[in-house]
């Protein structure tokens, strides 16, 4: 790979400014900028040469690389197999891409190359296939013989973007097609996805000035003791009033932003609002409760996530035992180790954090030991059948019993019926979050029904109280 095909492609930094020479390069060459795992570069550093690179509007073409598997590698064989072998890659793509080729690893399983110059569609499309064939050879890893294999998403600039992020967003559309298309295969970004590309632009623009306009609002659902039917938490939900369409739910506009530079300012608006308003409880004298807030991945690899949460509690004057984030599997997948360390930083500060949708994605159980948990969130989609399917009944009691094994909190989402809370409580589940409850509500309803759910419980009580000091008939 590093000969004929190499020798078709230009540079992307000039002679003398190569990372490896160690010269005064467009890129400083600092410690920050390798991916801790693999040494390669990592996701912003290169980023930050695509942007030099089409600012001299040089031609060029970004590959998205996504290994086939390794997620499954991950859950069978644990993370450190999964490491080496990411390690594996890592050692063999430099020299498959070739000397004038930039190798990045983008976090998790995502790899990215840069290529300078224009050798045409034929070119890069051979260049792939032959990137392809050379990962798709077995990597002997531990013991074990694995044979990964890979999905590619071109995109050429300027053709198919004028500015960085524009071309990324091709290259991964490009890659969506390859994976739609089964795996282990390479597509250029096509003409026809500038429509969803457009629209995706479009939505961005319009999320862009809905914060401006302050559209964007926070509604929270309560999450309910099922032992006494107290409120003990909400979950922060992001809703867009928009000026034409009405209330609006996340949907597509959260697709919009997971690749977008605009997931950083509305997620720290959307942790910033959710500490405001656990301040104005407060100041209210709205019993205290923890709220959840769901953090975007693009905040852990900003780098400045525990600083923002530190200044963002003492601004609003909260203990940080009140704040719980809420990690989704994909997100802790894709750790290139800086999650992880943030996550441990959180914990000792005293934040919660908690595993979102739990047992629907590829996490491992070595996930529960590997990262600072303090709550599990059991998916809807295993408590909606609970009553019904036996299959989810097993899943759904394993994934509790493990929790209050590992003295998480066990939350299970979208309960909607008594049998389903009764199923659950006898399950050892402690807490519930659904339609029973309430949905998402603006903060004024929050507060209402927090006390109104206090009163029950507190009446319930009593109940059992005067029950109990009823004296029992001596028998005859």
């Amino acid at each position: 790979m590093s000969g004929e095909m190499d020798q078709n492609f230009m540079p992307v930094l000039p002679e003398g400014e190569r990372p490896e020479t160690g010269g005064e390069g467009l890129v400083a060459l600092r410690i920050e900028d390798k991916d801790r795992l693999t040494g390669l570069w990592n996701r912003p550093w290169i980023e930050q040469l695509l942007r030099d690179t089409l600012g001299r509007k040089d031609a060029a073409t970004i590959i998205l690389l996504d290994l086939d598997g390794l997620k499954e590698i991950n859950a069978g064989f644990g993370h450190d197999v999964g490491d080496e072998l990411l390690q594996g890659v890592a050692g063999r793509l430099p020299s498959a891409a070739g000397g004038n080729a930039v190798v990045a690893r983008f976090g998790g399983d995502r790899f990215a190359i840069l290529l300078g110059g224009d050798v045409g569609s034929n070119g890069a499309n051979d260049y792939a296939s032959q990137l392809l064939d050379e990962l798709g050879r077995p990597f002997d890893i531990a013991g074990h013989v694995f044979h990964l294999g890979a999905s590619a998403g071109l995109a050429r600039a300027p053709a198919h973007g004028e500015d960085a992020e524009e071309l990324i967003i091709s290259a991964d559309l490009a890659l969506l097609r390859a994976k739609q298309s089964g795996g282990r295969t390479w597509r250029m970004f096509a003409p026809e996805t500038l429509d969803e590309t457009a629209a995706r632009r479009s939505l961005q623009a319009e999320l862009l000035r809905a914060l401006r306009n302050e559209e964007l609002v926070l509604h929270y659902q309560p999450q309910v003791s099922l032992n006494d039917g107290r409120m003990t938490g909400v979950e922060a939900l992001i809703r867009w009033h928009h000026p034409k369409r009405g209330l609006l739910l996340p949907g597509d506009l959260l697709m919009a932003l997971e690749t977008s530079s605009l997931a950083l300012e509305i997620g720290w608006w959307v942790l910033d609002e959710a500490c405001r308003q656990m301040a104005a409880w407060r100041d209210a004298g709205v019993p205290a409760f923890k709220v959840g807030v769901n953090l975007f991945q693009e905040q852990f690899r900003a780098g400045v996530l525990l600083q923002q949460i530190r200044e963002m509690l003492a601004r609003h004057r909260l203990q940080p035992n009140m704040l719980e984030l809420e990690v989704t599997e994909t997100v802790a997948l894709n750790d290139d180790g800086r999650l992880l360390l943030t996550m441990r930083e959180l914990r000792e500060l005293g934040v919660g954090i908690a595993f979102d949708d739990f047992g629907t994605g590829y996490a491992s159980l070595s996930s529960l030991q590997r990262f600072p948990l303090t709550t599990l969130k059991v998916d809807r989609s295993f408590v909606g059948d609970l009553l019904t399917n036996p299959q989810d009944v097993a899943i759904t009691r394993a994934i509790i019993t493990l929790g209050n094994e590992l003295g998480l909190e066990t939350i299970a989402e979208g309960i909607e019926t008594l049998d389903q809370e009764i199923m659950l409580r006898n399950l050892g589940c402690r807490t519930g979050q659904g339609y029973r409850y309430g949905k998402a509500m603006p903060a004024k309803e929050i507060a209402l029904l927090c006390g109104a759910l206090r009163t029950a419980a507190s009446e319930a009580e009593k109940a059992d109280l005067l029950h109990a000091s009823i004296p029992t008939p001596e028998a005859g």
